[in-house]
């Protein structure tokens, strides 16, 4: 039987070509091809920059970046992307970077959501007082590699001020003449954005994958798409300590719709029984 999404377009409410990223898998996997609608302002819900702050409320963000693109004449399928660096939110002592996919379904009235966590970031910052400094970073982080940001301070709300995309050297020292003649430091940071991020990218890649392997789930019961691990319950213990994780132990699979409520509970599905003393709280404090 031929999916519900087969060869469906979906609109991509995305400004820094996500969907270069995504659409060869979605195509592959089910022929449907992402519309972009032109002059999406998707920093209104915030910045990595920090000029706009972002929304707590993750789910919440996702779904009005994904309504961005209507109404869009006999399109039923939305998608929105949302991506943040930070402590883990299970084990805070480790830094990860966290993609987000939210697909809205307005024919079905139903929502399908995705999360990959990677700790192999590109995110370098610190504050500079002179030229040597800049050097010092630039020796360690060339712009061409990885392109950066400078602003007059870490928390600038001047957009005046805050100068992003910079993938040259000798633009990066400009630019730092420029700001440093006015303040005692300038802060540099590397640019977070999905076109400017290459890690990054694979992260929101292999995010989509996710995504697609939700898409492709059928509930059990009424075969509409996204039956999908929900949340977990139960603890991993440490193979060394044998202390019980924040980590769960068994996956509950959910259907997508709020309606329908079937779930069914299982051993983690990655086959995964204990965990690593790297990811202990105990065993690394």
């Amino acid at each position: 039987m031929k999916h519900i999404y087969f060869g469906e377009p979906i609109v991509f409410s995305t400004a820094h070509q996500k969907d270069k990223i995504l659409e060869a898998d979605f195509q592959n996997a089910l022929q449907i091809k992402f519309v972009v609608p032109k002059g999406l302002d998707t920093d209104q819900f915030g910045t990595f920059t920090g000029e706009i702050e972002r929304a707590d409320d993750l789910k919440a963000v996702l779904k009005s970046k994904a309504l961005l693109g209507t109404p869009t004449n006999g399109i039923s399928l939305y998608l929105s992307s949302e991506g943040s660096f930070g402590p883990d939110p299970v084990n805070p002592f480790l830094f990860c970077n966290q993609e987000n996919l939210l697909i809205l379904d307005l024919k079905n009235n139903i929502e399908i959501f995705a999360s990959k966590q990677s700790y192999d970031t590109s995110f370098n910052f610190a504050s500079l007082k002179n030229k040597f400094e800049l050097d010092a970073f630039l020796k360690k982080n060339p712009a061409d590699q990885q392109p950066l940001v400078l602003k007059d301070s870490k928390n600038s709300k001047d957009r005046s001020l805050i100068f992003k995309g910079i993938s040259d050297d000798k633009e990066a020292a400009k630019i730092f003449d420029h700001l440093i003649s006015t303040r005692s430091s300038v802060w540099i940071e590397s640019d977070l954005r999905a076109h400017m991020n290459k890690k990054r990218q694979k992260v929101i890649k292999d995010c989509g994958q996710k995504l697609l392997e939700k898409i492709l789930s059928l509930c059990p019961k009424c075969s509409l798409p996204g039956f999908s691990i929900t949340k977990g319950f139960g603890h991993l213990k440490c193979v060394i300590c044998d202390l019980e994780s924040n980590y769960p132990s068994h996956d509950i699979w959910s259907c997508a719709d709020q309606n329908c409520k079937y779930e069914k509970h299982e051993l983690r599905s990655d086959g995964i029984q204990e965990i690593e003393p790297k990811y202990c709280m105990y065993c690394n404090p």
